[in-house]
């Protein structure tokens, strides 16, 4: 009996480690993943997510987008549309829960260009 409670334990104690790693650890680190940085300073607002942003400065009357590759700063007047999907190494943030949306923003995705 003594041998079998000793195994038993032993299966409850991994049991409950793989839980804390499915439902504590887990969703700490995708929250982590998941945070941005919104500012609003004066005439310009900024955000950003895994070095990825936008900026608008009503001031200077210019858009900045840029991520780890590319860095584009462009004038109000020769914007006629923006579209952007923030996105890491394939995982799309915020795009609504249902198909269509899901769709569009894979489309975003795999189109963006600066």
């Amino acid at each position: 009996m003594k041998t079998e409670n000793i195994i038993f334990l032993f299966w409850a104690v991994i049991f409950i480690l793989i839980l804390c790693q499915l439902f504590y650890f887990g969703p700490k680190k995708r929250r982590y993943l998941n945070t941005y940085t919104e500012v609003l300073d004066g005439d310009v607002l900024s955000y950003e997510c895994q070095n990825t942003g936008v900026v608008i400065d009503t001031k200077k009357h210019t858009v900045r987008i840029f991520n780890t590759d590319k860095d584009s700063t462009f004038k109000y007047d020769n914007i006629r549309e923006i579209n952007y999907t923030l996105s890491e190494a394939g995982k799309i943030y915020s795009t609504g829960n249902n198909l269509n949306s899901m769709i569009k923003s894979a489309g975003a995705n795999s189109n963006e260009q600066m």
